[in-house]
Formats: structure tokens, sequence, C-alpha cells
């Protein structure tokens, strides 16, 4: 299997002692890999970088073995992902996003769109800015699984789900992996003190 995620001692220093500091990982195609940490541990940056959306300090990060800071247009219709804070453009409802998306995609076939809507009990009509955060979230985890994607990039996926809809995502994610799909995924821990 050839390497499909690489970050090579990727650093952003945010200055204090935080950011991220020489982190480096490779993914396998069709893996699936979790990146847990604290708050703050930088998941989210890491994320961020592989979508193309920050330069490193030092380091970068390649998917397919192209270059997420100065490749990302060309990467970013082969990702599906979500990100850890949601914030759609004002384009009215949930459903008129999936269709932007859809357009964005080059996707003609709605139908596993709608079956994922279905899946997450989405009330696609309702307005965006009106969506509560777990209605946020199944629309972007529709967005981000909508076209099949090779490569998955899910920050936080499970935010703001009930169980019912947190179980519905761990089978759309293990489907996923079992058409070859790679997956990387951050969640977040607490340390009780």
């Amino acid at each position: 299997m050839s390497i499909t995620i690489k970050i090579n001692s990727l650093t952003k220093d945010y200055g204090n002692g935080k950011g991220i500091f020489g982190f480096d990982y490779s993914i396998k195609e069709g893996e699936t890999f979790g990146l847990v940490g604290t708050n703050g541990s930088g998941k989210t940056t890491t994320m961020r970088h592989l979508m193309g959306f920050l330069k490193a300090d030092n380091g970068n990060c390649e998917i397919n073995g192209k270059d997420c800071w100065k490749k990302s247009r060309d990467i970013m219709k082969h990702i599906g992902y979500v990100p850890g804070e949601i914030d759609f453009p004002d384009v009215g409802t949930g459903e008129s996003f999936l269709k932007l998306q859809a357009q964005f995609l080059g996707l003609k076939d709605m139908s596993y769109t709608n079956e994922l809507i279905d899946r997450f009990k989405l009330a696609a009509d309702a307005p965006l800015r009106r969506m509560s955060k777990g209605m946020k979230q199944k629309t972007a985890l529709v967005a981000a699984f909508m076209s099949k994607p090779d490569i998955l990039l899910l920050d936080e996926p499970s935010t703001g789900l009930d169980p019912l809809m947190r179980d519905t995502l761990i089978k759309l994610i293990l489907e996923q992996r079992q058409r070859g799909a790679t997956v990387f995924m951050s969640r977040t821990y607490e340390i009780i003190t």
C-alpha cells in the first residue's frame, strides 16, 4: 500500500510553547487513524495544514505526494472534510449548501446524499443560521461523505451528535474503510484531576 498522508517534521509555532513541533507521521492508503489529544494539543492545526489552510513554519504535509500548502486546490476535490469549528456560508438552507457542495465536487447523482440525509435524520430544509450544533454537524458530515471521497479528514466528527447519531457515524466510517477510503480523524480527551 502506498502512503496517502505524510506529515514531515511539521512545525507551527504560536509562541509561548504552543503549537506543533516536529510532528512526523504517515498514513497508508485505506488506513483509519485517530489523532487523540487534549484541547490545544495541535489536532485542529494539523488538520488545517492537511487542508492547505495554514502554512507550516517548518516541514510540510503531503497528500498523495502533493504538498498540501502548494497544491491545496488540486487535492481538495479528493477529500471529505469536517472542520472542528463549523461556520457555513450564508446560503440559506442546509439543502442549498449541499447543492452548492455537489456543484463544487461535480456531483450529479444526489441519491447517496439523500441516503445520508435520511440516515442522519437531517432536516436539510432548515435554515443554516437556525440549526442547532448537532444539525450543523450532521450537515457537515453529509457534505464530507456525499461524494464518497478517497480521503476523509474528520476533526472532532462526533461533536454535538446524540448517541444514536454517533452510532450512525461509526457505521458510516466503517463502510468507508471497507470500500478502501483513508480516514484520518481527531478526538479530544479530557484529563480529570
